[in-house]
């Protein structure tokens, strides 16, 4: 397994709608194939499965929410922390949710996930280990300063996946994949379609499916 991290981090520093990000994909390509020629010293087959875990959108507004990391009840009745493309929010007293939900209520950048979006989202936890409340934002849009990177960010993911820029990319190459019965998967669906293709039993525990059935 080899990971390529290039794409991500040039994209998040320089946008993806810049010539060094041209010019990396271009390079990931070349490095790509380099992998698979050095590959055949083992043999002329190579079987390869290339993916990306998530897509990438251009950012056009950047938000800055110090004034709520100011606020007087910040750290005493809330707690936040401050995501390229969400909020989330800790409650400590019953009232300041709804002060705080208030704070957003006439804002066009995002929304409050609802109960039926965190259980779609897998983020349905029987604690608040993670958070009490998650605002997403809409794709477009990204948050600096935050709480994760020293750049203010030209391009971002971890938006709504239902966004097209959000996919991932997923290629099969080699004959032993011509069983691969579908376009379409998701990221859980990698790990036992590998598992069946090694021949290695499949967790009961699996979320996803192998795409070879």
């Amino acid at each position: 397994m080899i990971y390529l991290n290039d794409i991500d981090f040039y994209a998040h520093i320089f946008g993806i709608k810049s010539r060094i990000f041209f010019n990396t994909l271009k390079k990931i390509d070349k490095n790509i194939e380099s992998i698979i020629k050095s590959s055949h010293k083992y043999g002329n087959e190579t079987n390869a499965i290339i993916f990306a875990d998530h897509g990438m959108a251009q950012v056009n507004k950047i938000l800055c929410f110090k004034d709520l990391l100011n606020h007087k009840e910040y750290g005493k009745k809330f707690f936040m922390a401050l995501d390229g493309t969400m909020l989330r929010f800790w409650y400590f007293d019953d009232n300041i949710r709804n002060e705080i939900r208030s704070l957003f209520e006439d804002k066009n950048y995002g929304h409050f996930l609802a109960e039926s979006e965190k259980q779609k989202f897998h983020l349905k936890f029987s604690h608040n280990n993670y958070f009490d409340d998650v605002f997403l934002l809409n794709q477009g849009y990204a948050i600096f300063p935050n709480f994760m990177s020293w750049n203010q960010p030209k391009a971002m993911h971890a938006y709504d996946p239902s966004y097209k820029e959000q996919r991932g990319a997923l290629i099969f190459s080699g004959n032993s994949f011509d069983s691969i019965k579908t376009k379409k998967a998701t990221i859980v669906d990698l790990m036992p379609t590998i598992l069946e293709f090694l021949n290695i039993e499949i967790p009961p525990t699996v979320e996803g499916r192998s795409l070879c059935r």
